[in-house]
């Protein structure tokens, strides 16, 4: 069974959230992990905020 996960990460500066996320989805991938999306917007406090969505597992 193929288990999804949703990571949200948020930064004040767009260029560091950008070097984060970079980070994280590599070292997942690397991790044997799928890289479903990621999606980058601005919160109501207007921090760059960053959602990644992963997988790992069998699909059934």
């Amino acid at each position: 069974m193929k288990r999804y996960e949703v990571i949200k990460m948020t930064k004040w500066k767009t260029s560091v959230l950008r070097e984060m996320v970079e980070n994280f989805i590599n070292d997942k991938a690397s991790e044997g992990y799928e890289i479903i999306s990621v999606s980058l917007g601005k919160d109501a406090n207007d921090y760059a905020t960053a959602f990644v969505t992963i997988a790992k597992g069998q699909r059934e």
